[in-house]
């Protein structure tokens, strides 16, 4: 049966990343993407601008009508804006039964050049009223950083921002430290059940743009199939090296990543197939 995601996030103009490279993630997987639009964003390879902030009403109607409309096996919240979105978003979350889904928040607070899109009042909403919902909290390192008001230089101080964030609720965080050596990805899962390190290889590529919400996507998904957190994150990270490995030649800054591989590479089996 096909599993409903619901993804709560910007609009990204140029299709890379946002609520497109959500979208594309999920049903390239195999699942159903609706959406929650909280901003609307002039993005490109080298600029990220908001031109639009959904104001709380209509944030609220799009999310209770996807709910009424499609249900929701998890739910995926990234790009918020300001405090009155995430007091709507969690409002929206409390009135549910969230036993029934996966809640997935990807912070989400620095676009691609490291300015904050928050303002600091917005991050404590962010702490105080969401992140007590989330099954699993993925910050990158410089996320983690300013979540928890301490530098990440190493493999120690990972640990010890991933134990800070667990006190603000969530089930799991998974601290993605990017690069900490010449050699490898490092990431750090976080859980009840312990610790786990995954290692992943450097991609030399300038086709990167929007990895992470590819990667906060799929490992959504992963959570929808049964998977349990690290399970999930370990299919997600083959099926962001496979979209960063294929990526589009775009534009000549930092391109697409690209969600369809998996499509196309179904389509090169039906086309074979069907001529013989």
């Amino acid at each position: 049966m096909t599993k409903t995601i619901i993804t709560v996030s910007s609009s990204d103009s140029s299709g890379a990343s946002g609520i497109q490279a959500d979208t594309r993630t999920i049903m390239a997987l195999g699942g159903y993407a609706a959406s929650v639009v909280t901003q609307i964003t002039a993005d490109s390879q080298d600029t990220y601008k908001i031109l639009y902030q959904a104001i709380p009403e209509n944030v609220a109607q799009q999310f209770t009508h996807s709910i009424s409309q499609i249900g929701a096996d998890a739910i995926k919240i990234a790009h918020l804006g300001n405090q009155a979105i995430i007091d709507t978003i969690a409002d929206c979350i409390e009135a549910l039964d969230t036993k029934a889904r996966k809640i997935l928040i990807d912070p989400s607070l620095l676009d691609r050049s490291g300015t904050l899109l928050i303002e600091k009042p917005d991050v404590d909403a962010l702490k105080r009223r969401l992140f007590i919902h989330a099954d699993v909290l993925t910050p990158n390192r410089y996320e983690a950083e300013i979540l928890t008001g301490m530098p990440i230089q190493d493999l120690d101080d990972m640990r010890h921002a991933a134990e800070m964030m667990i006190t603000f609720g969530a089930q799991a965080v998974i601290l993605k430290g990017g690069q900490l050596n010449s050699q490898s990805i490092v990431d750090l899962i976080v859980s009840d059940a312990g610790e786990t390190i995954l290692e992943s290889p450097v991609i030399k590529s300038k086709t990167t743009h929007g990895a992470g919400d590819t990667l906060s996507a799929a490992i959504t998904y992963g959570l929808t199939q049964g998977l349990n957190v690290e399970d999930s994150m370990r299919h997600a990270l083959n099926f962001l090296n496979s979209a960063i490995e294929t990526a589009l030649a775009l534009g000549e800054g930092e391109g697409p990543v690209n969600q369809g591989h998996v499509i196309e590479t179904q389509e090169i089996k039906n086309v074979t197939k069907a001529f013989g």
